[in-house]
């Protein structure tokens, strides 16, 4: 996938895996069994637009083939014990896991979690979680599940690290959808 912004370094990803992802046509999207979309290189372009103004958004368009999986959909890491960002299905719920200063519990602890079942298996969904440097929210097809005061900055975050879809760098948490 050919990162297309005009700022440099490009942002590209690649396929990889045991089986790399696939183009489902019907569906307008890329199918994940057992593969990643990995950037090329490091993710420098974006954490460096994230630190520049500690906040984000990260979005996403899923379809859940199975709602029993604990795995990630998007993340920034090395590997699933060193992670900037983790947007994560935990079954037929949704986890982040966000790095900042003012996190206590560790890298990216602790969690924000969805709690009332969020993830349908077979059905096309959103999901957005945001963070404006106060509080970091969930949202699930426009509606907000989870918030929670979470105030710090990305100063902390390792440059080194891969944007992911659908898998860890070290390719050892394989998404389905």
């Amino acid at each position: 996938m050919q990162d297309l912004a005009v700022v440099a370094p490009a942002g590209d990803l690649t396929g990889g895996g045991t089986v790399p992802a696939t183009w489902e046509a019907t569906k307008d999207g890329l199918a994940f069994v057992d593969g990643v979309a990995s950037s090329v290189a490091q993710a420098t372009k974006v954490i460096t637009a994230l630190q520049a103004t500690n906040t984000s958004t990260f979005e996403t368009w899923v379809v859940v083939d199975y709602d029993k999986l604990v795995k990630p959909m998007v993340s920034i890491d090395t590997d699933a014990n060193n992670l900037n960002y983790l947007l994560e299905q935990k079954k037929a719920e949704v986890r982040v896991g966000l790095r900042h200063t003012g996190k206590s519990g560790g890298e990216n602890n602790p969690t924000l979690e969805t709690s009332d079942d969020p993830l349908t298996e077979a059905v096309l969904q959103h999901i957005v979680h945001t963070y404006d440097g106060m509080t970091e929210r969930v949202y699930v097809d426009g509606v907000e599940k989870v918030a929670a005061a979470s105030s710090g900055t990305y100063t902390n975050w390792d440059a080194t690290m891969a944007l992911n879809v659908a898998n860890y760098t070290s390719n050892d948490g394989p998404w389905r959808g």
